[in-house]
């Protein structure tokens, strides 16, 4: 019996410092893919202070933490744990602070973001035990395996301080909301929405899990506690916490650049794209009736989150779906097992499906039908779209050779020979065509100016000009490279798109083959 129990200690000992290791690991991958601290309109510093760009400045659980942190900790400490660990100035550095003070509250920061790794692994744990029959050790090592495909949401766009902690307290609350302990649940749903208001969703999950399984009262309730916890956090942030930009309060809508994406991006992207989500979701679909019901349910939030992300998310920025991803997760890792020879067998079932199938015996057809009928709904939705925009928001058309002035620096942004940018945008048509390296132009420095290059072969890419948070009086020269796509190619058309305040202009355009000296 003492050796058992010793065996046991140590098991849970190992299998701990496996996790804190992946968690360390994960962590240490989520900071270097990508430059943290990156967007000018949520800076970490002004995230802290509350001075960033709603809704960033509404996602408040890391923020809140720091600052009150940073009210409480002695300067002579501070001073104190700078001079010992020099290495938190070099990652400040690294982190772009502009105020290496701040050194100390990152540091705090990286901590935090270890914790919520650690718990998003050992959750995932929870839930899988809580879904399935299978081996311990398969249900220990799993959520190691199933973090090393969590690098693939770091590959574009940046990252900020509330993505670890979204992913971590989601799905901490899908396992205590399945295992019944409905107080946990409660404090884990508060911290999510504290976090971020996309937490919402696991009402949604809740209304899936228990309209069968409790009275409606009991349920009703239940769900109306969810919502009231919501609206009393989002509130009282909302009151505290007041954007200071004004032109920013509401949702950012990128349907319409979304869209363009889908129907004239880059085809071969594109292709490698749609192969990997028709593999997953042959994997995710696959057996469905075999599958548990929590997950199956819960798997309801998926599409949602797609279409929130089709409407005001970033195309290529996939972190949107952390609150998916431990669900869509274990529902492949089960036909995995399958694949694998893995023992492994949903606890709870419900053979009632309209939609099922077997990998082993899926037919091409059917395998076509998947993948073609969701590409047909998207493609034809993004034609739809491009027609109705293209009829109702013709933007303005203006010569390349007119904007070629440069006697604008420093002038009013409503000057007149100035080119006012107004909602529909403006397309450039660049005759005769030409080709460099190099945009120069002069603008207002306090809009987001967005600039799409065309040659003749049609969409090369699109770049974006964000304000530098200079106090510039005035039209401000700026430069910047190229995309390299559309570098050293004869360019036919430029359009311009912007979002401000709604007095935006370009004073002059030129495309240089290289920066004057």
């Amino acid at each position: 019996m003492a050796t058992t129990e010793r065996n046991s200690r140590v098991y849970s000992t190992a299998l701990a410092l496996l996790y804190v290791a992946f968690a360390l690991f994960g962590t240490s991958i989520w900071w270097t893919s990508k430059q943290f601290n990156s967007y000018s309109r949520a800076k970490f510093v002004d995230l802290i202070e509350g001075t960033a760009d709603a809704p960033f400045v509404f996602r408040r659980l890391v923020p809140d933490i720091l600052h009150i942190f940073r009210s409480v900790f002695p300067e002579s400490w501070r001073e104190t744990v700078l001079n010992t660990l020099p290495e938190l100035n070099e990652f400040s550095q690294a982190a772009l602070l502009t105020d290496t003070s701040y050194g100390v509250e990152l540091g705090v920061f990286a901590f935090l973001s270890f914790l919520s790794f650690l718990l998003f692994l050992y959750s995932l744990r929870k839930l899988l035990l809580l879904n399935f029959i299978t081996s311990k050790i398969t249900a220990d090592l799993t959520p190691c395996f199933i973090s090393l495909f969590l690098p693939i949401f770091y590959l574009e766009g940046s990252h900020f301080p509330y993505d670890l902690p979204a992913l971590g307290l989601f799905t901490a609350a899908l396992a205590t909301l399945q295992a019944g302990q409905y107080i946990l649940y409660t404090f884990f749903f508060a911290l999510a929405v504290w976090n971020k208001e996309t937490a919402l969703l696991l009402g949604v999950v809740a209304f899936t899990h228990l309209y069968d399984k409790q009275k409606a009262t009991k349920t009703t309730f239940f769900l109306i506690l969810q919502l009231a916890i919501f609206l009393l956090i989002r509130d009282i942030i909302s009151f505290l916490w007041r954007a200071p930009s004004q032109s920013h309060l509401g949702m950012e809508t990128h349907l319409e650049e979304n869209l363009f994406h889908i129907w004239r991006g880059d085809y071969l992207l594109q292709i490698g794209t749609l192969l990997a989500v028709s593999i997953a979701s042959l994997l995710l679909f696959s057996n469905w009736r075999l599958k548990p019901v929590f997950l199956r349910r819960a798997f309801i939030i998926s599409p949602l989150i797609a279409l929130l992300y089709l409407y005001g998310g970033v195309w290529g920025e996939i972190r949107v779906f952390y609150e998916a991803f431990p669900i869509v997760a274990l529902l492949i890792f089960q036909s995995a097992c399958l694949i694998g020879g893995i023992p492994c067998e949903a606890k709870t079932q419900d053979q009632r499906s309209f939609f099922s199938f077997s990998i082993k015996r899926c037919s091409y057809s059917y395998t076509i039908l998947l993948i073609a009928l969701p590409l047909f709904l998207i493609v034809s939705a993004s034609w739809l779209w491009l027609v109705f925009a293209s009829r109702f928001h013709q933007p303005s058309l203006r010569e390349y050779r007119a904007l070629n002035n440069r006697g604008s620096i420093g002038q009013r942004w409503n000057a007149s020979r100035h080119l006012k940018i107004h909602e529909a945008g403006v397309t450039v048509e660049v005759s005769p065509p030409v080709n460099g390296r190099f945009l120069e132009v002069t603008v207002d420095n306090n809009d987001i100016y967005t600039f799409s290059f065309f040659s003749k072969g049609g969409f090369l890419k699109r770049i974006t000009l964000k304000p530098t948070g200079r106090p510039v009086t005035g039209m401000e020269l700026r430069r910047m490279r190229l995309p390299k796509k559309a570098r050293d190619i004869p360019l036919t058309k430029i359009i311009i798109e912007a979002k401000g305040d709604g007095k935006m202009s370009i004073g002059h355009l030129r495309i240089l083959p290289k920066l004057p000296s």
